[in-house]
């Protein structure tokens, strides 16, 4: 019983996206352990960075610790896209 070529197009095809979604669920997996595991440490680090970007992607642009926290961001990004040039 030979399938036609239009069945084994299909077949593979098919197996091919399951590939494909079994290595999203695999990277999705991934990633949520490396948060996980990183967030403890972010938090205990950086709680004012977190806390200015909640501020700033809430809108609240008049807050100070907004305000504190841009120069420092775009004098940090500045010599990474001066070197890209």
């Amino acid at each position: 019983m030979n399938d036609s070529h239009g069945e084994q197009e299909t077949r593979r095809l098919s197996d091919s996206a399951e590939d494909n979604e079994h290595w999203q669920k695999v990277k999705s997996l991934f990633t949520w352990i490396f948060y996980i595991a990183l967030e403890p440490f972010v938090r205990r680090r950086w709680l004012e960075l977190i806390i200015s970007w909640s501020r700033l992607m809430a809108g609240d642009f008049r807050d100070p610790l907004v305000w504190r926290d841009v120069p420092v961001g775009g004098l940090w990004v500045l010599p990474i896209r001066l070197g890209n040039i």
